[in-house]
């Protein structure tokens, strides 16, 4: 709601462009959450076996499948982003102002995957509370801050703007708790 209020003062270009952008990334969220949501009984089990070893390795296995799905979304968006957005609408004003909001729009894109299983890690292992801030990180804890300052600032590249920055952020933090959690649990980062 907030990010449409900030698209309607633009015009209403930027409204559909918005949409079109939420549309395209749900392509990018499927395959991770779905992945996410395989691997999550094997972190479980792994778990609960005592094989912190393994859950490693599903966990870093899970985290590279994502991380290659999304880099490829981030590298198909700053290649050949008039040709995704014109899948949308063909009209000329949409498809200047949408090809300039994907390029940015997609630049944390390789975030995405990782942070979802991440999340998903701390759900496997039973701890409710880091993955539902992790979960929430992205749309809620740094992306509502985002939108109330980079648009003032930046205009209608601080809105698309917004969100790499939150998924960076977003990421760093499940970055974080994530190696506490790992070190506590005597895991390593390998393959």
């Amino acid at each position: 709601v907030l990010a449409n209020r900030i698209a309607a003062s633009f015009g209403v270009i930027p409204i559909a462009v918005l949409g079109v952008l939420f549309r395209s990334a749900s392509f990018i969220f499927m395959p991770c959450v779905g992945i996410g949501q395989g691997v999550l009984p094997l972190i479980g089990y792994n778990f609960g076996a005592k094989q912190n070893k393994r859950v490693g390795e599903v966990v870093i296995k899970a985290g590279l499948a994502t991380f290659i799905w999304s880099a490829l979304c981030l590298v198909v968006a700053i290649l050949l982003p008039t040709q995704v957005m014109s899948i949308f609408n063909t009209e000329t004003q949409f498809l200047v102002e949408a090809t300039r909001a994907l390029r940015i729009f997609s630049l944390a894109f390789f975030s995405i995957g990782i942070q979802m299983i991440l999340s998903f890690f701390f759900q496997g292992i039973g701890k409710g509370l880091p993955a539902l801030v992790l979960a929430s990180a992205r749309q809620v804890i740094f992306l509502v801050p985002s939108l109330l300052i980079l648009p003032p600032i930046f205009g209608l590249t601080g809105l698309w703007a917004a969100y790499p920055v939150t998924d960076i952020f977003a990421l760093a933090l499940t970055l974080l708790w994530t190696g506490i959690e790992f070190r506590r649990l005597g895991i390593r980062f390998r393959l």
